[in-house]
């Protein structure tokens, strides 16, 4: 099995032997288009050795006869690590994101920082769940669906950013955030930036727009519930809507 996917303009191959391998691969990838090129950024090979799977990528070795589940969550991971250095239009770092009433709200951070879990407690909130990986920007600087469960084909419509926040895990500290200016979050971001987007001339002065219409905090917080509830309170009062 070949099958050739484009997400954010990122060329991905995977190859597939095997009955094992092929079943795997389409789980991975329900109800989403293949489509035409010769040259891909990225190729993935699954290959079945009976009741286990090995993986490669770029043709180098990662998961010699390893248990389905691992491989297939492994492979995804990859996928996603791809998408962001190979995408070709589209402004991308690493975050968790949601809308709340129709605007964005975006939480950058390294793996292990705890965004999954505050995208979920807002989500419990009423919160409609963008991203709890990669925010993605189109070319008006908005942010795009994401879904990181199974990859799929992104066609919904983008939201302008009404928030940003730096907000890491940080066990038994309480919630505590002040706000930041504009410049110093374009610079944080500049840093988390995926691939070599940072070199890229226009790369600061998109962020830049993004944070300049945004309101933005910076702190730590350890209870995603609670850090949840006094967000969603923060941004009512500051719309009016409290």
């Amino acid at each position: 099995m070949q099958a050739d996917y484009i997400f954010h303009g990122a060329r991905i191959r995977i190859l597939a032997e095997g009955d094992l391998a092929e079943s795997q691969a389409r789980a991975l990838l329900p109800g989403v288009r293949e489509q035409s090129f010769e040259e891909p950024d990225s190729i993935f090979q699954l290959q079945s050795q009976k009741s286990l799977l090995s993986l490669e990528h770029d043709h180098h070795m990662l998961l010699p006869n390893h248990d389905p589940e691992f491989v297939r969550q492994f492979l995804l991971a990859r996928l996603h690590e791809s998408i962001a250095q190979h995408a070709k239009a589209h402004l991308i770092f690493r975050a968790g994101v949601v809308a709340w009433q129709g605007k964005a709200w975006v939480f950058p951070g390294p793996r292990l920082s705890g965004t999954t879990r505050l995208v979920e407690a807002l989500c419990q909130r009423g919160a409609i769940r963008y991203s709890d990986r990669l925010a993605i920007f189109d070319d008006a600087l908005n942010v795009l669906p994401y879904h990181g469960d199974a990859l799929a084909d992104q066609t919904s419509p983008g939201a302008s950013v009404e928030l940003v926040a730096w907000l890491p895990y940080q066990p038994g500290k309480p919630l505590h955030y002040s706000p930041q200016t504009a410049g110093q979050c374009a610079l944080e971001m500049l840093r988390i930036i995926a691939g070599g987007q940072s070199l890229l001339p226009q790369a600061m002065a998109a962020l830049s727009s993004i944070c300049e219409n945004a309101k933005i905090f910076k702190g730590t917080r350890a209870d995603a519930d609670s850090c949840a509830k006094a967000l969603a309170l923060e941004l009512q009062r500051a719309t009016g809507d409290a």
